[in-house]
């Protein structure tokens, strides 16, 4: 069964394939840096949703990198290493496909390191968060865990919320993947959620809903039942009974909590 989350994101790619093929023309007939970085981020938005994908990605690339030699670092540090994040991003995309794949993500991390080299974490807080927890993904996991700690960090101004949930939601994963202590991963948790539950009526529900119910099975994990059992009722008491997706989100929930209320006893 498809989900209204798919449907959205189906609908989305759909409305925006005018868009890149406009975009495709105004780099033809008037090539510049923006034109082309604005087709290469279309293009990366995209490719997913379509069968052509890895066809749309090698434009992508082709237009990043060109978008690249137009700009100059030094008077366009901000634009130069956006453009390098989204070709190297571009360049990971397209390693999913039958293809040089070691060479795709070498290339890849080599961009995401040259964007580094230009900016600052205290003058280009967003974008070099963005650099630091792409990069961090092809790194041994205790390099990644240092690097997404520090790109939380860098985003923690009220501005940047929004960009850092994605940020966290990945953190709270990896800290559980790794074993790291238990007060640094509820507090981990605590935090993302705390965000998600300010921004749940424009949009962010769904995720709030998977984070409770992701923290709710780890306090089941960890030995702490009786939290567990706040969380996900928490989680549980929210989820309506609608659609097919929140009734069987509903019933995983109730499944948990029915784990953690037994495990309390």
């Amino acid at each position: 069964m498809i989900s209204a989350a798919q449907v959205a994101s189906t609908a989305f790619a759909t409305r925006m394939y005018p868009a890149l093929v406009c975009l495709r023309e105004v780099t033809r007939s008037s090539p510049s840096a923006a034109a082309w970085q604005a087709f290469g981020r279309v293009a990366l938005d995209i490719a997913g949703y379509f069968s052509t994908g890895d066809d749309i990605l090698e434009e992508a690339i082709g237009a990043l990198r060109n978008a690249i030699s137009l700009r100059n670092s030094e008077r366009e540090p901000a634009e130069w290493a956006t453009a390098q994040i989204d070709c190297g991003r571009a360049l990971f995309a397209l390693s999913i496909y039958p293809s040089d794949r070691d060479a795709l993500k070498r290339d890849g991390v080599e961009c995401y390191r040259k964007a580094l080299s230009v900016l600052s974490r205290e003058r280009e807080p967003e974008l070099w968060a963005q650099a630091t927890a792409a990069l961090a993904s092809s790194c041994p996991q205790e390099q990644r865990l240092d690097a997404l700690r520090a790109a939380v960090a860098a985003l923690s101004e009220d501005c940047f919320q929004e960009q850092r949930i994605p940020l966290m939601t990945e953190l709270c994963f990896l800290l559980i993947e790794a074993r790291a202590s238990v007060a640094e991963t509820r507090a981990a948790f605590e935090a993302e959620i705390s965000l998600l539950e300010a921004r749940k009526e424009y949009g962010y529900w769904t995720q709030w809903l998977d984070a409770q119910s992701s923290y709710g099975r780890w306090l089941i994990e960890v030995n702490d039942p009786s939290a567990a059992v706040r969380v996900l009722g928490a989680a549980l008491e929210a989820c309506a009974e609608g659609n097919e997706e929140e009734r069987m989100t509903r019933d995983n929930l109730t499944l948990a909590l029915e784990k953690a209320k037994r495990a309390n006893h």
